[in-house]
């Protein structure tokens, strides 16, 4: 039931193409992201008919919200957060899994997750979610390309 927005511009003789979705919630719902994603790729078109798939786009970038978290448990995700072992935390992403195992995102690439989890924060501060839901920190919003000759990720 989730859907994508998207805008596409050509500059001289390259086609940049922008596509932001938000993607199921809650960490279990891994195999729904997968689904939602895979119905974005074939079923999005441009205003000029063009899908995600073709070879039109010189450059493109997928994201937003993609609501992939880590699979740890939150005590453990915390711990390591406060220790700076952002690597660990890596292993268990459920996006780069997701990456690796061809499920979804394998066309795209994403920078080095070099910075803390993103999600969730109680409102106006850097602590993470102190609720009662006690949600796990994650990096649920994301940025991802494709991978274009003579384009280098400078920074993420």
């Amino acid at each position: 039931n989730k859907g994508a927005v998207g805008v596409s511009a050509i500059i001289g003789r390259t086609r940049l193409s922008f596509l932001t979705c938000h993607l199921a919630a809650h960490a279990k719902n891994v195999e729904r992201r997968n689904i939602d994603y895979a119905n974005i790729m074939s079923r999005f078109r441009f205003e000029d008919g063009s899908g995600l798939e073709d070879e039109q786009h010189s450059l493109l970038w997928f994201f937003g919200d993609l609501n992939y978290r880590i699979d740890l448990p939150n005590e453990q995700v915390r711990a390591l957060i406060e220790e700076g072992r952002l690597s660990l935390l890596v292993c268990h992403d459920q996006l780069r899994k997701q990456r690796r195992q061809g499920k979804a995102f394998n066309c795209f690439l994403e920078g080095p997750l070099r910075f803390m989890p993103t999600y969730k924060f109680d409102n106006g501060t850097s602590t993470y979610d102190t609720s009662p839901k006690m949600r796990v920190p994650s990096w649920t919003d994301r940025i991802t390309f494709k991978p274009s000759d003579g384009i280098q990720l400078m920074h993420y």
